[in-house]
Parts: C-alpha cells; structure tokens; sequence
C-alpha cells in the first residue's frame, strides 16, 4: 500500500527471504521486510544484497532447485484476475478505471487474462484481524501493551487487545481453515502464472482514516491481507494517476519464490528495458525437430510446464540431417566449424529445472542435449546428434529449418 500511494515500486518477498532478526514483530509467524525503490532495478538491487540466510532467524530460509520456477516470466504469461462482481473499488472509478487500462496494458506485452474466484482468497484475508493471527500480535507485545497501554493509539491498542479472547482450540482451528483454503487455491493458481489486482481499490485522506480507521483499513486490504498468509510473494508497481493527482498501483502476486519472476513481468510492464535472461529456476532448452510447437513431441515440453521464450537461429557453422528411421521422423543438428551456412531454425524453452532431468532422460540415440551457440552469441542447451546417427541420412542444412524441410515434402 505505501508504494501504491507514492507512486513506488514495492516487493514483499517469499517469507523468510530476508531476514527479520531485530525487526519488531507484528505477526512474527508472517511477517516479511519489504522493500520500496523507484524503480524494478533498483528493488531488484537490494533484493540481490539483502536476501540470504540467517542461522540467527528461525523462520528464516533459502529458495531450493526450480522453487517459484517461473518459465512464463520471459514470455506469454496468464495472469488471474477477480471476477468483477468480486471486485470492490468502494466508489473509486477512477481507480477502475485505471485497473482496466493496466489490464490492457499486460495484454500488449503477452499476457492472456484469466477469470479466477477470488473469494477464496478473500476468506483467508479476513483471517488475518479477525482470526486468532491478532493473538500472534499481542504475544509480541503484550507486555508493552500491559504496562504502557495508555500511552498506545486507541484504535491500535482495541485490535491488539481483541486478542485475548482467541483460545489455542481457535488457532488450531483456524489453521486448519487456512490449509484448506490454500489447497482451494491451488486449483485456481493451476489456471494461471501470476495474479494482477489493484494494490488498493482506492485512496483515502488523513479525516477519512480518521472517521472510521478500523474500516477504511480493512477496504485498503482488500486485495492485499491474503498475501502473507498464504506464503505467496507480491510486487506493487505505479498504474497510473487520478484525475486529482494521486497515484494507483497493481501488484502481481505469485507462488513463493516467485519474487525475480514478478520484478521480471513488473518491468515488462512497466518499459523498464534489461538484458535478456533464463526465466528463474529454469533451463534454456533449444530445439530443432519434433519438439518445435505444433510438432509431435512438443508435449514433451508442456506438459513439463515448459514455455517458448523465443525463436532465432543457430550460428551459422551448423548443418541440419533428416535422420533415417526415427519415429516420429527427426533430424540431426550437428556442428562444422569450417562450415558457413544460413544458420538453422530453433525454438528456446525455459524448462523448469526439476523437469529437466525428466526431459534429457526421454531423448533417444542418436540425439542427446549438449551446448550450441545461438546466432546472438549466446550458447545455450540444445538437442544435438551424435555423428554416427547421420551416417546415410540426407543433408537438410539449406532449407534453413526442420519445418521449411517437412513442407517441401508436401509441396
């Protein structure tokens, strides 16, 4: 929310990324260190520095192979969004409409909206003041809070001190509620990469808090008081501003681990240009034959939740066979370097890295997975075929592609 109101750029990251040794608790079972900056760069720069483990924090902990791999960040990418009868915007149409022109926006630089019900996150929103989490803020500070209450803002003292009512039974009981939530969820995360909502559906003054501060905040986490609970990770990006000046913001929020994968798609959204990259926790793949889409082995890549970063061409010192007796048929790429041809047709993948091994293991003989260099330079893992594989097969290198050599058979 900070971040939307300053027109900043806002990471909450996985839990337990950073540190929270020596950070005064609120809900110390939940609580992340976030980080503000002006832009994606600058966020991903502090990120990089801070993040680590610490052996002093014992809710601290460390990303493991392909956790929050992200194959979708580099290219085509879902992204959930709420029904609109579950949208709440509480009078705010200038903050609709700045919503829907971010939604465009997204669509213009790959991404496929996807309707998702965000009731279920909602259910595990209200959990966080109204479920027995307040108990885990008076066991911060319930000393302070006996000793010195008087001293404390009202409103700020009543939620805390509303607590004590909340017995071990309802903790227990409400941790079973946000499990079974969270399984809930996992079948809408199934139909979509990433979530884009409005950070705050709206914007108030300091004498609107002031009327009534418990319920204008929890309008202003309305989209937001699920995120921590639920072990997701969120970045708050500028959207945009009112006709009056003020500021509004999305955030997309993803799985854990998620964090470098959503400051990628921000950036995408917001024209911030960098050098291209493996998307997080995967492997670049390239291939020639019968894994290109629309091919009779591309499943092999999707349905490893595989996505196509793009399409380019070999260096030019590599030649292309049509191998004989393969089945589906398949061709050889193999290297020459006193060879100077067109280049050959491949598509990259980003493979997750716990599918990898998965996918190098279903590649049969002659063909196996070594490096070969892209025509940008760029050297990445690749189908290649073991020399003695092309022994009688026909030389395909000057059709320039697997498809342009398969629709020459059917001209």
């Amino acid at each position: 929310m900070p971040a939307a109101f300053n027109n900043l750029v806002g990471l909450k990251p996985t839990r337990g990324l950073l540190s929270t040794s020596g950070v005064v608790p609120a809900c110390r079972s939940v609580d992340c260190v976030s980080i503000f900056a002006r832009t994606c760069k600058e966020a991903r720069t502090v990120y990089s520095t801070t993040r680590g483990f610490d052996k002093d924090d014992p809710f601290s902990r460390e990303r493991g192979p392909a956790a929050g791999a992200a194959p979708w960040a580099a290219g085509p990418f879902r992204f959930g969004v709420p029904r609109r009868s579950q949208m709440q915007f509480f009078g705010d149409e200038h903050a609709e409409e700045l919503y829907d022109g971010a939604l465009d926006k997204l669509k213009s630089v790959g991404g496929e909206a996807v309707e998702i019900d965000f009731s279920i996150f909602r259910c595990a929103a209200e959990l966080l003041y109204s479920g027995p989490w307040v108990a885990e803020r008076l066991a911060a500070i319930g000393d302070f809070l006996r000793s010195e209450g008087d001293g404390m803002d009202p409103v700020v003292r009543k939620i805390i001190s509303s607590g004590e009512r909340f017995t071990a039974v309802d903790a227990f009981r409400a941790d079973y509620q946000l499990r079974e939530l969270c399984r809930r969820a996992s079948e809408q995360w199934a139909a979509m990469d990433v979530m884009v909502l409005p950070t705050t559906g709206t914007i108030y003054t300091h004498k609107q808090i002031a009327a009534a501060p418990i319920q204008t905040n929890t309008n202003l986490g309305y989209y937001t008081n699920f995120v921590n609970l639920m072990d997701l990770a969120a970045v708050a990006t500028p959207g945009g501003f009112r006709s009056n000046g003020l500021p509004f913001g999305i955030s997309f929020v993803g799985p854990a681990f998620s964090d470098d994968s959503l400051l990628t798609l921000a950036e995408r959204f917001l024209g911030e240009t960098r050098s291209a990259e493996v998307a997080q926790g995967c492997v670049a793949v390239a291939v020639v034959g019968a894994h290109l889409s629309g091919q009779p082995l591309n499943w092999q890549l999707t349905e490893r939740r595989s996505s196509l970063l793009k399409t380019c061409r070999t260096a030019p010192d590599y030649r292309l066979y049509a191998l004989n007796g393969t089945q589906p048929a398949k061709p050889g790429l193999v290297r020459d370097c006193q060879f100077k041809g067109p280049g050959i047709e491949v598509e990259v993948w980003a493979v997750p890295e716990d599918e990898f091994g998965r996918f190098v293991a279903a590649v049969p003989a002659p063909l196996g997975i070594g490096n070969a260099t892209m025509d940008s330079g760029e050297s990445v893992k690749c189908f290649i075929c073991e020399p003695y594989g092309i022994a009688g097969a026909t030389e395909i290198t000057h059709f320039g592609g697997w498809r342009t050599y398969l629709a020459s058979l059917k001209a």
